[in-house]
């Protein structure tokens, strides 16, 4: 068999085993999200998969997205730091890459809501749960997660003990190992659903409400214009509803 024959053959192999591949090829779609709902199962499931399936669904015959979970400084120090990244990030505020603007990249409209939440148990008086009377509290965060609406009162007045992840943080909320904590609220209704985390409360913190979007360069405007109509849709589609119930994020 001739090179030219082996590459042949090897093109329709692929196409038999890829039939949703299209003109675009392969986009790596990424998500920095690596705990509940966004990841379970060591990545192969959660909403993230599930929001990649959903694309494919919806793109078909245009783009076929492959998911790739990355942590966060891997994503601004190496795939964000090229102009012309190819690919989409998934689930994005423009707050969380300083992008406030939204002039340094494509940003889709909004796809799904969520915000910062502070934690603390039921028993904890309501008069102790606003910023303003946090001092002395024990702070539980994860380690390497930055958390700008306390990092000015962390080691003065807030005392910060890590753990590995949020849900050991809500495990040591109701355990009373830490006072309180601070995740997306996404994450504490996942939890609140498929742990026993009753003793536990939710308030509002200045992280406040957001969006999440998809991120895309700005040279790639094709994959933005394409993902743009998919996001303006999806709050009114119930496939995505249905998505977002299967998690607890209704």
């Amino acid at each position: 068999m001739n090179r030219l024959h082996r590459w042949v053959m090897m093109a329709i192999s692929l196409t038999l085993l890829c039939p949703a591949l299209s003109a675009h090829g392969v986009v790596v779609a990424y998500n920095t999200y690596q705990t509940p709902p966004f990841v379970l199962n060591d990545g192969q499931q959660g909403l993230a998969a599930d929001l990649v399936s959903y694309l494919n669904q919806r793109l078909a015959g245009q783009y076929f997205f492959e998911l790739q979970n990355v942590p966060r400084t891997r994503l601004l120090n190496g795939v964000l730091s090229r102009p012309a990244f190819n690919g989409v990030v998934l689930f994005l505020s423009p707050r969380y890459v300083d992008d406030l603007e939204q002039t340094h990249y494509h940003w889709s409209p909004p796809f799904m809501e969520d915000g910062g939440v502070f934690v603390f148990r039921t028993s904890q008086p309501a008069s102790q749960t606003r910023l303003e009377t946090l001092a002395g509290l024990r702070f539980g965060g994860v380690v390497g997660h930055h958390y700008p609406s306390l990092e000015a009162r962390l080691g003065r007045d807030l005392q910060r003990i890590d753990a590995r992840s949020e849900q050991v943080n809500l495990q040591n909320v109701q355990l009373g190992r830490i006072d309180f904590t601070l995740l997306a609220e996404s994450t504490f209704l996942f939890f609140s659903h498929t742990e026993n985390f009753d003793q536990l409360q939710k308030v509002d913190s200045p992280e406040g409400r957001f969006g999440r979007h998809f991120l895309v360069s700005l040279r790639s405007y094709k994959l933005g214009m394409a993902l743009d109509r998919v996001a303006r849709s999806m709050p009114q589609d119930p496939v995505w509803k249905a998505i977002l119930v299967k998690y607890h994020l209704n």
